[in-house]
């Protein structure tokens, strides 16, 4: 159990948080029946090698302010693995504002959807900040409803947030 991995790699029960951390990073890279293993490891994101020693990986992560409980690790490209120069510590919020596109997204952009029950074709904007959810607007082209959500992260100085370019 827990309890004795941490004896295994000579961590005091105190740092049991980050023995969890650990692990749950390296079951969804390499487990092929974890839970998360498809979001993960099944589209190519992985560990580092130096990460792959808990002491190494927890040294960073105190080195970079990991405080347990208050704190998190977070990609900040979602679409690297773990590694020092892609890894941040970051508070929920942070972490939450760093997503990539759904699987059920269809117009490629984070926040920006078509709505289909509107009787002439005109796409939507949101935003979801420190759990409020902010509904931007309606507009009548994806690249209309895509600076939106663009503006309204630079107005508003939401700096975990990413603006995302238009691809045309």
């Amino acid at each position: 159990m827990l309890g004795d991995n941490n004896r295994k790699h000579d961590l005091t029960r105190e740092y049991s948080r980050l023995v969890y951390v650990w692990e749950q990073m390296m079951r969804r890279c390499y487990n092929h029946k974890a839970t998360r293993y498809s979001d993960y490891g099944g589209r190519g994101i992985s560990v580092c090698k130096e990460w792959h020693d808990i002491k190494i990986f927890s040294q960073w992560m105190f080195e970079h302010g990991y405080k347990d409980g208050t704190t998190t690790l977070d990609r900040i490209d979602c679409d690297k693995g773990y590694c020092p120069e892609n890894c941040r510590i970051a508070d929920k919020f942070t972490q939450a504002a760093n997503k990539r596109k759904k699987k059920s997204n269809t117009s490629g952009y984070v926040g920006v959807k078509l709505n289909k029950r509107a009787r002439v074709k005109q796409w939507s904007s949101d935003i979801t900040v420190r759990r409020k959810r902010y509904f931007l607007g309606y507009f009548l082209t994806k690249k209309e409803a895509l600076d939106a959500r663009n503006n309204y992260i630079i107005n508003n100085n939401l700096t975990d947030f990413k603006i995302q370019e238009w691809e045309g």
